[in-house]
């Protein structure tokens, strides 16, 4: 693409961060895109979780696309199927266990082009 403007990015093919729990692609960002807000994509391996985590610098919305999650905000959980919607506000302790038999799939865009991620322990 040649317009300064624009920016693409797959899924299938940008590089995967991968965990013990899943992976995590970064599709758009300051960095990457030169924008204001971070765009990603996030799989969640069946009985398995990412860990506990806040962005203090930014919200999260999470649009689960494939399975079911257990959410944990603060000290509430939410149950999410396909479909659903997540917002957690900045600052906020969160973190999502995947108890079904399959992958769970996931969008997560933050408002912030420079995600801040600080692991709860």
């Amino acid at each position: 693409m040649s317009d300064p403007y624009l920016h693409f990015q797959s899924a299938t093919t940008a590089p995967a961060g991968t965990t013990e729990w899943g992976r995590l692609v970064w599709l758009a960002n300051r960095e990457l895109a030169g924008i204001g807000a971070t765009v990603g994509y996030v799989e969640i391996a069946p009985g398995t979780g990412n860990p506990l985590h806040r962005h203090a610098n930014c919200s999260e919305v999470l649009l689960l696309i494939e399975g079911e999650l257990e959410h944990a905000v603060g000290d509430e959980w939410v149950n999410l199927v396909a479909g659903d919607v997540l917002v957690v506000p900045p600052g906020m302790d969160h973190g999502a266990l995947n108890p079904g038999l399959a992958v769970s799939r996931m969008v997560v865009v933050y408002d912030s082009g420079d995600r801040g991620f600080e692991a709860v322990y």
